[in-house]
């Protein structure tokens, strides 16, 4: 059977006997039935097609609807800090793995009415540490399920390890809430457009501070601000000491600015050359780069 007609079988006979039902009033002579039974056909075959179509546009409709109603796991680290400074809600992080048979117990206590209630309050993120290992190693996930609390600017405020049952995870986000809604320092909170001379200066003291996800939202920061750190960033870059390089290479990467065959690794490649012609280039860009 046609799939349209199991699918409309009884809008499509209230339109057959409609359509039947419109033709005009026709005399049947004894000689004229085929002319009668074509009309039929006609009216019904037209009345069978106007009813699929509409089937098709409702089935087609009904497939692009989006479920406002689902809970948002984020893939990535990157992604979740986006939609926590967007929404203003910090971020619960499950770190895991398709072969942890702990992981997927824990992701079959949270489906349903738990993950709901979580997203109320929490940005949500379910991170594959295999796929995305450099954000596993940033949230120091060396023990699977890695359940970790962060600050809308992504700064790790509370850690735990292993599986919970529902209740208790319920129980530890509650108490821990608060405190990590809170948590982010004041020079970090504050709008790029309130920051002064002195701020950006701890900002670049910062560059190089061990702690791997605050030296992000360090770099964050001072990413949006190249008029005033891309000329320290050069300085950095040709200090000599490691962690302050990576994290120059990181923003001047950020800028677009001339890096090709650069490697903090490789010392003899930070050439009094090559500062010079990332010098000339932040002054042509920006001029509060000094040249000298």
């Amino acid at each position: 059977m046609d799939p349209h007609l199991r699918l409309i079988g009884l809008p499509m006979l209230i339109a057959c006997a409609l359509a039947v039902a419109s033709l005009p009033q026709i005399v049947i002579a004894e000689d004229d039935p085929p002319s009668l039974l074509d009309q039929l056909k006609h009216a019904v075959a037209d009345a069978i097609e106007s009813v699929k179509e509409v089937a098709d546009s409702n089935a087609a409709t009904n497939a692009n609807v989006v479920d406002d109603s689902a809970v948002v796991w984020h893939p990535t680290l990157e992604q979740a800090i986006d939609a926590a400074r967007e929404n203003g809600k910090p971020i619960f992080a499950i770190v895991g793995a398709p072969w942890c048979g702990f992981c997927e117990k824990l992701q079959e206590e949270l489906q349903g009415e738990a993950e709901q209630e979580f997203s109320e309050k929490w940005v949500l993120a379910k991170i594959n540490a295999d796929d995305e290992v450099n954000d596993a190693r940033e949230l120091r996930a060396n023990a699977l399920p890695a359940l970790r609390l962060l600050s809308s600017d992504g700064i790790v405020t509370v850690s735990r390890d292993g599986y919970a049952p529902v209740s208790e995870l319920t129980q530890w986000l509650d108490d821990s809430y608060q405190r990590t809604k809170a948590q982010m320092p004041g020079l970090l909170a504050k709008d790029i457009q309130e920051l002064d001379e002195s701020d950006i200066d701890t900002l670049i003291s910062l560059m190089a501070i061990r702690d791997v996800t605050a030296r992000r939202v360090v770099l964050n920061r001072l990413g949006e601000i190249p008029q005033h750190a891309a000329g320290p960033a050069i300085d950095l870059l040709a200090s000599g000491n490691l962690a302050h390089q990576l994290s120059a290479l990181q923003l001047l990467r950020k800028w677009d600015a001339p890096i090709d065959g650069i490697d903090p690794w490789e010392p003899a490649s930070i050439s009094d050359h090559a500062v010079r012609r990332l010098k000339n280039w932040g002054s042509e860009k920006y001029p509060s780069v000094d040249t000298e």
